[in-house]
């Protein structure tokens, strides 16, 4: 910033136009000083959430845990309390450090595995269908673990521990549909379309309009409630039933029972 210099023939008026020019220079620094700074706040607020690369520290620790009684025992995990697969694994054909062909088997050694089943079950339903001897109405048999009455072109469907974990994915975890579908696909090679995770979405929320409907009911019939927002497992957070709507035209709100100590709390 150019500012231009304040000049006069006035002897008296000198120093005190020395003394002001003074102040305005320092006043420009600070104006620049402080420009800079609004200027890189914006552009961080604009940049992506992870930045490209930290700086490194001068004076980095040691990486890794600690050693010594000083600084906690380390985790172990847990030898499982049941199991399900055994192998035995005998010893290598030869040495793996000079080849020798001849090796000594002097103890047995155990090690313990938990890992995640790939394996999908396929489940075929033989359904008993007939014929109302009273109105003629068409009447078939449904299983608890059937997720759809729907046969012919449309037998093929999804368990409910499928869907259960698409709504979890999706809601509980934020994830979209096409890595909902990635994930199905890729830990357990179930096919599915970005289309199927986003109509079995609305397919769960039909199926839970009951227990909603149960909780809203619950929520209206108690001696209080809060309508406010409120960050969940806040100060006031309980965990009495608490109601989320959300429209088009309006953002979330919350409706919430409140016990009476709360309501005093609050």
């Amino acid at each position: 910033m150019d500012v231009p210099k304040i000049t006069t023939d006035c002897p008296d008026c000198k120093p005190l136009l020395e003394k002001q020019q003074a102040i305005i220079d320092m006043l420009v620094k600070q104006v620049e000083l402080l420009t800079a700074r609004l200027e890189k706040v914006e552009r961080e607020g604009k940049r992506q959430a992870a930045p490209f690369r930290k700086k490194r520290k001068a004076d980095p620790k040691k990486p890794g845990r600690k050693s010594g009684e000083d600084h906690g025992k380390h985790h172990r995990r847990a030898v499982p309390e049941q199991i399900d697969e055994t192998y035995d694994v005998p010893l290598p054909a030869c040495c793996p450090d000079c080849g020798h062909g001849e090796l000594t088997k002097t103890e047995t050694l155990v090690q313990f595995q938990t890992d995640i089943p790939r394996v999908v079950i396929n489940r075929q339903f033989n359904i008993d269908a007939g014929t109302c001897c009273g109105c003629g109405s068409h009447v078939q048999g449904r299983h608890e673990l059937q997720t759809s009455d729907a046969v012919g072109a449309a037998a093929a469907q999804l368990g409910p521990n499928v869907h259960a974990a698409m709504a979890l994915l999706n809601k509980e975890l934020g994830l979209s549909h096409g890595k909902v579908k990635r994930l199905l696909e890729m830990l357990f090679e179930i096919r599915v379309s970005r289309s199927t995770s986003c109509r079995s979405m609305l397919r769960t929320a039909d199926r839970l309009e009951d227990a909603y409907a149960q909780v809203r009911r619950a929520v209206r019939g108690s001696p209080s409630i809060l309508d406010v927002m409120l960050s969940v497992t806040a100060s006031a957070w309980t965990p009495e039933p608490t109601v989320f709507r959300i429209t088009r035209h309006q953002p979330a709100t919350r409706q919430e029972r409140q016990p009476a100590h709360s309501c005093k709390r609050l």
